[in-house]
């Protein structure tokens, strides 16, 4: 007669442990100046287009985008990320922000693209 197998104890318990994750510094890093940033949400994942405005345009193009309303410019970098990281990365800005204005005074408010000037 066979014997039956004792029934183990409760399912293994996985715990995860809380990290800290601290990024090294490099001096391989790409770095960007971007001034002008669209904000975009899909399904599952949020995306951050960046871009460089010129500071200045030929009478060409100015009268281009006069005429149009609409200046286009190539992205320089799309980040993508998941809906998990939007809260910490709102709560870094607005402390990042506060630090930075008790410092330096307030940062304009400025919804709209910077004035681009003909040369």
């Amino acid at each position: 007669m066979a014997k039956k197998q004792a029934k183990s104890g409760p399912p293994n318990i996985v715990q995860v442990a809380q990290v800290r994750v601290i990024l090294n510094d490099s001096d391989d890093i790409s770095t960007y100046y971007v001034n002008f940033v669209e904000v975009s949400a899909g399904m599952h994942d949020f995306a951050l287009t960046l871009a460089k405005l010129p500071g200045r345009l030929s009478p060409e193009k100015a009268s281009e985008v006069t005429a149009s309303g609409v200046l286009r410019v190539e992205p320089t970098l799309q980040i993508v990320f998941p809906p998990t990281l939007v809260p910490g990365l709102i709560n870094a800005l607005t402390l990042q922000k506060a630090m930075f204005e008790k410092q330096h005074g307030p940062i304009a408010d400025v919804s709209l693209p910077p004035k681009v000037l003909a040369s």
